[in-house]
């Protein structure tokens, strides 16, 4: 690099102001500590955010959207502007308490074989949530992705789909771990390594972002790295208990995961009506309070 930039940290951001502004105050720490810089991505933004953040942090760059590009190519637009041998995209609606960025990067230096680290990441309340996990196979979305998702109250379906797909969090590992997907929330990249990548799937506009760009690292031979060390706060801000626009844009990522990576056409005649059918009588379930919601149903797979 040509430049003495160590990190860039990428935030794509929507209509978020009430947890954009708490997010980069609390990244001040970290560019006391690294050469940084910050790059927001706003996806035509109407609630005021950009203009509070020119005004309070006018070191940040902004890139301004003239309409709703959402997570994906917001964060490429951001990955292509980036100066920093590391790169970062990190969630609107986080907040670090304690830095994970610098064990992150140390470790990258000292194992170049890895192509993606992550940290703890929490909720608001101190609950570990399910930052790492593994592939969605065919069982496992089978068993949470479509109607069969009500009988996670039988504990051997729990438990089964836990082995499958979730790697439990509740007990942080001692030292850094392997594993094959982490949360999209922050994800940390050499540049390099990012540049050969490609960047996100723009296919994928808002689901499966993550979950795409580790198998691709994966089968470039890069290994994908959950880091035990920093504390960071996600307050999932955006509802999934609602039918709407982004409810659908999530039905539309799911269709070209399942035709990607779960057997093309022969598996979207199966999975495809199933998986539409699980997320309607989800939304009716949690709207008569027969089901509680996502964040509970995770939190009780991780805690069996």
């Amino acid at each position: 690099m040509n430049n003495n930039t160590k990190l860039s940290i990428v935030i794509p951001l929507y209509n978020d102001k009430e947890h954009i502004i708490p997010c980069i105050k609390s990244l001040k720490k970290i560019t006391e500590k690294i050469s940084c810089e910050i790059i927001v991505v706003d996806n035509n933004s109407t609630d005021g955010g950009v203009s509070a953040i020119e005004e309070l942090f006018p070191f940040v760059k902004i890139i301004k959207n003239s309409q709703n590009l959402y997570f994906a190519k917001a964060n490429n637009q951001g990955f292509k502007i980036s100066r920093g041998e590391y790169v970062a995209t990190l969630n609107s609606d986080t907040e670090i308490i304690e830095d994970p960025f610098l064990p992150m990067i140390e470790y990258i230096e000292k194992h170049p074989d890895t192509g993606i680290t992550s940290c703890p990441l929490y909720f608001p309340d101190g609950k570990l949530q399910a930052t790492r996990r593994k592939y969605k196979n065919f069982p496992a979305f089978i068993l949470e992705f479509t109607p069969f998702y009500v009988f996670f109250r039988i504990k051997f379906l729990r438990n089964y789909l836990k082995n499958l797909y979730y790697e439990s969090n509740i007990s942080l590992p001692s030292a850094p771990v392997d594993t094959q997907v982490i949360q999209g929330a922050l994800m940390l990249f050499k540049k390099e390594t990012l540049d050969k990548l490609g960047g996100f799937d723009e296919t994928f506009r808002l689901s499966f972002t993550d979950d795409e760009i580790c198998i691709r690292a994966g089968k470039l031979g890069y290994r994908v790295i959950f880091m035990p060390k920093g504390h960071v706060i996600h307050h999932e801000s955006i509802s999934m208990n609602r039918v709407s626009m982004v409810e659908f844009i999530h039905w539309i990522d799911y269709f070209h995961y399942i035709k990607k990576y779960l057997g093309g056409m022969p598996a979207l005649l199966l999975l495809y009506p199933l998986y539409l059918s699980g997320r309607i009588f989800r939304w009716i379930f949690i709207k008569l309070g027969i089901i509680n919601n996502m964040r509970t149903k995770k939190l009780e797979l991780m805690e069996d």
